[in-house]
């Protein structure tokens, strides 16, 4: 009989517990910087989830260390029921990996690329067939005997999940899979992962910046300096964060925080722009706020527009909460938002 904590580790391919991870300082008296710090969090096989989070909030890092490229200094790192960092090739064969650096060879053709990859990875002999009918779903038949320095990026990006996919792996981790990319490629390697997913079952972790990307997984961890701000689907975390968000462009950026605070509103974020700024409030009622709005900011308004929040408003409204339970430092707030897309 198999007990519920055994059952429990079998469905999980990813478990991180407690992790903490710093980042080596420079010189004898450096101090280190804390890139991970008591992170908990978990995918399920079949599952994809995203870890999300502007520059430096540690998803990369969570990424490294799934990938056995480092070892946490505390805490646990499970992938596919094992440890990473000492995972034998048994372990790593059920793996797929995509960069967020290329790690394909410009000088080779799609196809040298391919067999490279299996002899390094000991393939068997299937490999040639797998790649053959992987080449033809991204659309890449044509260009197998092709350089991949004379692609473009989205389709060397392709061929980079071609890869990843080639010793046909249970777990396929991805780190910022869509950074660089034009929207017309984004939307074709987000087309093809659901695809893949849709014909077995997959376990995707997913590293991104990105908000749109983000909505694309079934569960997502919102990042912060090391730390789950919180977890769940991204529906659900955009209806925790109720009302609308009022979209506000001035001509100036003086002051504007003071309209907001007037109308009762609980500002976002700021993006300064040549002419003035954009600033982003949540609101429970906009049709209220709005005219309260443009009475406090008179002739500097220039635009206001509502919508729903996205993701990136849900992560600045949750860092604004932590850093007034724990202030940060003076401006590490304002902007936090621009990093992440919405």
């Amino acid at each position: 009989m198999i007990d519920a904590a055994t059952a429990k580790a079998v469905e999980e391919a990813i478990v991180l517990a407690g992790v903490r991870y710093a980042y080596p300082g420079r010189g004898r008296s450096a101090e280190r910087a804390m890139a991970l710090n008591g992170l908990d969090a978990s995918a399920d096989r079949g599952e994809m989830i995203g870890f999300v989070g502007p520059n430096g909030s540690g998803k990369s890092t969570a990424l490294r260390l799934m990938m056995g490229r480092a070892r946490p200094e505390a805490g646990t790192v499970r992938v596919l029921g094992e440890e990473p960092a000492t995972a034998g090739s048994a372990m790593w064969s059920r793996v797929g990996v995509m960069f967020q650096s290329p790690a394909v060879d410009p000088e080779l053709t799609v196809s040298e690329n391919l067999r490279v990859h299996a002899a390094m990875f000991g393939l068997s002999r299937g490999w040639r067939d797998r790649a053959d009918g992987l080449l033809a779903e991204q659309g890449l038949a044509d260009r197998r005997g092709e350089r991949v320095g004379r692609l473009s990026g989205g389709q060397r990006r392709r061929v980079e999940l071609v890869k990843a996919l080639l010793a046909e792996p249970e777990l396929l981790l991805l780190d910022e899979p869509t950074a660089g990319l034009d929207p017309e490629a984004v939307r074709g390697l987000w087309d093809a992962l659901d695809a893949l997913r849709a014909e077995r079952e997959m376990t995707v972790v997913v590293s991104t910046h990105l908000g749109d990307d983000a909505m694309r997984c079934d569960r997502v961890v919102l990042l912060d300096t090391g730390r789950a701000l919180a977890a769940g689907r991204p529906a659900d975390l955009i209806d925790r964060a109720g009302g609308d968000v009022i979209r506000v462009e001035v001509a100036s950026a003086g002051g504007v925080s003071g309209g907001f605070d007037a109308a009762g509103l609980d500002w976002v974020s700021e993006r300064t722009t040549v002419e003035g700024a954009v600033w982003r409030a949540r609101a429970v009622d906009a049709a209220a706020s709005v005219p309260r709005i443009a009475e406090v900011l008179g002739d500097r308004l220039v635009r206001v527009s509502v919508g729903p929040p996205g993701l990136a408003d849900v992560f600045s409204a949750l860092r604004r909460s932590a850093d007034e339970a724990q202030p940060a430092e003076a401006g590490d707030v304002a902007g936090v938002a621009s990093t992440m897309g919405r």
